[in-house]
């Protein structure tokens, strides 16, 4: 059957077709020239939309040609992160895990579950773990203890700090209140707030020392370097300690005397002076010289001492080589002051005493305070931690209102001829080593050099 003979449409008895209706409209063909075909026949008006199976293609007629409908874009699923699928694959009891963004892979579940940590004992670490439900009450007063266990921790209440005295030495403590009306004063060893001492100078004068004075600094300014005041000895002495002593001429005159004396103390009438000792050395140069050769050689004789035996025996000189160099015989003391550290000890412990001079590792108490507060002019402080100096402060002392401050500034400059001050270190050694002038009546132990002294009969 050609496709003219197909019949689109059957009209049944009892219908009525309207004016212009198309009495074979077909909207489906099976091929591109049946879609043709339809226009032949008539079978076709403006917007009639036909559907050819070969190509699966919808068409449209305009009037005068088909036009193709659109089939619109493909749909194309993103692949970016947040628009992946869940991956293919996997086991019963695996999870997926991160594997980069927005991707994740198959993998298998870690066992998560905990039993209690493990408390430490004195010779035995703990372990990690949950930690274990505290009892009933125990949620205000108790916290856990490295041993497992739900504990009220050792009380840390502190006294005060012991003062030192003169004979004994304080104890660490809390710093002391300062009383109202301390805000100015200073933490003494004693343990008391006291105001420092006033360490202000006056000029020295000759009864008192102090400052030297602008007077004093002109005076010795105006004295040469290097000038003095000599004494001189006005006749030989043995014990005279002026700065020019003739005991020393006399001494040297003394000494040429006794040997002198003992060189010609049993000489023969014939050499019992220095000039016939001369002459004879003069006339027999070859036997004064033997004789000084001869001297240099001689061993000064000591009392008690004679020549030597070979007392040093055989037995003695092997024990000795036996002996390593540096070798000693040294048992370390047991006592108080000797004792050692003891092993053992976990982190966190200290040392606490014992017995004297013995320790053992112990835990160590909790010591938190809070900075202590400070005295106002009309309130008293509070004991405390002393409050932490800010960086920079360190050369500051902590004042009785709480605060770290530059005690006022005592310190002096060196005195000028225009203003008082301290003596320098200079001018000390210039006053000190400088020359003086002494009489007889008022001679010194000692005195500087170069000092003159005027002996007056």
């Amino acid at each position: 059957m050609s496709f003219a003979d197909k019949k689109g449409i059957t009209v049944a008895s009892g219908f009525k077709l309207q004016a212009g209706a198309l009495l074979d409209a077909r909207g489906q063909v099976e091929t591109i020239a049946e879609r043709d075909e339809l226009v032949t026949l008539n079978a076709v008006t403006a917007g009639l939309q036909v559907y050819v199976k070969s190509n699966k293609t919808m068409y449209v007629y305009n009037g005068t040609g088909w036009d193709e409908v659109s089939k619109g874009a493909a749909y194309s699923h993103p692949t970016g992160a947040g628009n992946k699928h869940i991956p293919a694959g996997g086991a019963s009891g695996q999870i997926l895990r991160w594997s980069a963004d927005g991707t994740a892979v198959w993998g298998n579940d870690n066992n998560t579950t905990y039993s209690p940590f493990k408390g430490a004992t004195t010779d035995a670490a703990g372990g990690a773990g949950l930690v274990p439900a505290p009892a009933k009450g125990d949620n205000s007063s108790k916290f856990l203890k490295a041993d497992g266990t739900w504990q009220t921790p050792p009380n840390t209440t502190y006294s005060n700090m012991t003062a030192a005295t003169a004979s004994a030495a304080g104890k660490a403590g809390l710093v002391p209140a300062p009383a109202a009306g301390a805000q100015g004063k200073y933490l003494r060893g004693d343990g008391t707030w006291q105001t420092p001492p006033n360490t202000t100078y006056s000029a020295a004068t000759t009864t008192a020392q102090g400052l030297m004075s602008a007077a004093d600094k002109a005076k010795l300014d105006g004295i040469a370097t290097g000038a003095n005041k000599t004494v001189v000895d006005a006749s030989l002495s043995t014990t005279s300690t002026n700065p020019v002593q003739n005991k020393i001429v006399k001494a040297a005159i003394d000494a040429l005397t006794t040997r002198f004396d003992n060189l010609i103390a049993d000489a023969p009438e014939a050499y019992d002076t220095l000039k016939e000792i001369s002459d004879y050395i003069a006339t027999h140069t070859t036997e004064y010289e033997a004789l000084l050769a001869v001297a240099g050689n001689k061993v000064d004789k000591v009392t008690g001492k004679g020549l030597s035996t070979n007392d040093f025996t055989d037995a003695l000189k092997t024990k000795l080589e036996g002996i390593a160099t540096g070798a000693n015989k040294y048992t370390h003391p047991t006592s108080s002051g000797n004792k050692h550290i003891p092993s053992g000890g976990s982190a966190g412990q200290i040392l606490r005493w014992s017995a004297d001079g013995t320790a053992v590792w112990g835990a160590d108490n909790n010591t938190t305070y809070s900075a202590f507060k400070g005295a106002t002019a009309s309130a008293a402080g509070g004991t405390g931690l002393v409050p932490a100096p800010a960086a920079g402060t360190q050369a500051k002392f902590l004042r009785g209102d709480g605060t770290w401050q530059t005690p006022t500034n005592t310190t002096y400059n060196v005195a000028t001829q225009s203003a008082n001050g301290l003596m320098s270190k200079d001018d000390k050694k210039k006053l000190d080593t400088m020359p003086q002038i002494y009489f007889a009546n008022e001679l010194p132990a000692s005195a500087p050099a170069g000092s003159i002294c005027f002996l007056i009969s």
